[in-house]
């Protein structure tokens, strides 16, 4: 899933990408998600949710923006 990480910084809203909501027994398999718009996945009110060979990668391609974490 190729995400729209430079748009979430100008956004009014956060989307998510993946949602599992009120779930049992969900496997996520061999699963990218690649500039997420800030949220990769979340996994909610859930039992039994297996991961397996997922990747997520955010990473700040413009010089211009600075996040919170790398001010610290």
């Amino acid at each position: 899933m190729e995400g729209m990480l430079p748009m979430w910084f100008r956004a009014d809203v956060r989307p998510m990408g993946l949602t599992i909501l009120d779930a049992y027994n969900v496997v996520i398999k061999d699963f990218a998600v690649i500039q997420p718009s800030f949220w990769a996945h979340l996994a909610a009110q859930s039992e039994n949710v297996y991961y397996h060979n997922m990747y997520v990668n955010a990473t700040n391609e413009n010089p211009e923006i600075v996040s919170t974490s790398e001010m610290m």
